[in-house]
């Protein structure tokens, strides 16, 4: 049973394999298992692929049948590859058809589009990790990003804060006595602020320092409060959008060819290896059309040649000619014995009606009478006539259309294969 499938899925003519030796079945049931594992890896290929895609992932059936119709793609165009190659008596006949190296191209895309998902597949844990590795760094870009952001910010509260030590050091440079100029513009008297007692005095100078002091603490709580309010508003939200959507990126397919890209031009075994395994897939795709152009000249390609030179000295058109007859012959004694059930010859040609028309007021006539006894059907007789005369123009067209597609039909067998 399996030996018959695998010869079905190569293409080829059971009826002439039981002719042939046993070593011919086993080859061609061995071409069949060439035809059947490529569109294994495309099943596989495709239900990984589409795993990738959010969407499809949601449903747990659907990759399985994306790659189940992919395989099954892939299996026809392989089949079909494989079955219309006739194998010619010589290796150098081979070489010398063109369709032989029109196959070989379409074999060998086929083998690149299967593979490529599979050596994603292979290399998905360290594709895996690189964007894992990706998504951490893009963070770290943002936090960066956003630190910086805050500093330009908070420029101004800085420079508030400068200002205030620096005053505060001005203070108490007027209170021990000691003269010098401040950056914040303030230049001490160099007499100091304490009497014998060691108390403080209350010098003017020393409380106008006190009062840019406090007021400086006052532009420095505003400042603040205006910063919250620009991170709680603005940069927090933008950071947290951004993360987000660094988070939320999805690892679909093109993103995971993207990495591997990377990969690759890190680190050139992995090229290596990428390479090493699609050339691996795309030769078990192109496998089937080798072998069987290569194999020995068998009794089955003989038999088929032999075919093939008696269909070129067949005379076409008697075969047509025959054909054509016998149609004419099937079609005539068809309308003789329907005419004759309904009398539609005699009522045609007495009345010289089409017999196509005759039909079609019969049927209309049928039709209305279904009508009536299907339930309470009021119909006139302009109806009535306007449902018959439709009936005969639909069943004319109908006629003519089978008698053409019947004829198309018996010329196209009587031609050549």
């Amino acid at each position: 049973m399996f030996s018959n499938f695998f010869i079905w899925c190569a293409g080829s003519d059971t009826n002439v394999l039981s002719k042939c030796e046993g070593s011919v079945r086993t080859k061609h049931v061995g071409l069949g298992t060439l035809v059947v594992i490529p569109a294994i890896l495309g099943f596989v290929s495709m239900s990984y692929a589409l795993t990738t895609i959010e969407l499809v992932n949601a449903n747990k059936y659907l990759p399985l049948l994306g790659g189940a119709v992919w395989g099954m793609i892939i299996f026809a165009f392989d089949r079909y590859i494989v079955s219309t190659h006739r194998k010619k008596q010589g290796n150098i006949s081979e070489l010398t058809s063109i369709t032989f190296y029109l196959r070989l191209v379409f074999a060998f895309v086929l083998g690149i589009v299967v593979s490529h998902p599979i050596v994603v597949l292979i290399f998905n844990g360290s594709i895996t990790n690189r964007i894992e590795k990706d998504k951490v760094e893009a963070i770290n870009r943002e936090e960066s990003s956003h630190n910086m952001a805050l500093a330009d910010y908070s420029q101004k509260l800085k420079e508030l804060e400068d200002k205030k030590s620096c005053l505060q050091s001005a203070k108490s440079a007027e209170e021990t006595g000691l003269k010098k100029v401040f950056d914040c513009g303030v230049s001490t008297s160099g007499h100091p602020n304490h009497n014998s007692n060691g108390s403080a005095s209350q010098y003017p100078f020393t409380k106008e320092i006190q009062k840019r002091i406090e007021l400086a603490d006052e532009e420095i709580k505003a400042e603040k409060e205006r910063i919250a309010l620009y991170m709680q508003t603005t940069l927090l939200p933008n950071k947290e959008r951004s993360i987000k959507r660094i988070n939320d990126a999805p690892s679909d397919y093109l993103k995971r060819e993207k990495t591997l890209e990377k990969l690759v031009k890190e680190n050139s075994i992995v090229w290596l290896t990428q390479f090493f395994l699609m050339l691996a897939f795309m030769l078990v795709d192109i496998l089937p059309l080798i072998f069987k152009t290569f194999s020995p000249f068998s009794m089955y390609d003989k038999i088929l040649v032999d075919d093939s030179d008696i269909l070129k000295q067949l005379n076409i058109e008697s075969r047509t000619k025959s054909l054509q007859d016998a149609y004419d012959d099937i079609s005539s004694d068809y309308v003789a014995a329907f005419s004759k059930a309904w009398n539609i010859a005699r009522i045609s040609k007495k009345y010289q009606f089409n017999k196509n028309i005759l039909i079609g007021f019969c049927s209309g006539i049928v039709i209305t009478i279904g009508l009536f006894l299907y339930g309470d059907v009021k119909i006139s007789t302009n109806q009535l006539f306007s449902l018959m005369t439709i009936s005969s123009i639909v069943v004319s067209i109908i006629s003519n259309f089978a008698t053409d597609l019947i004829k198309k039909i018996s010329i196209s067998l009587s031609e050549p294969l």
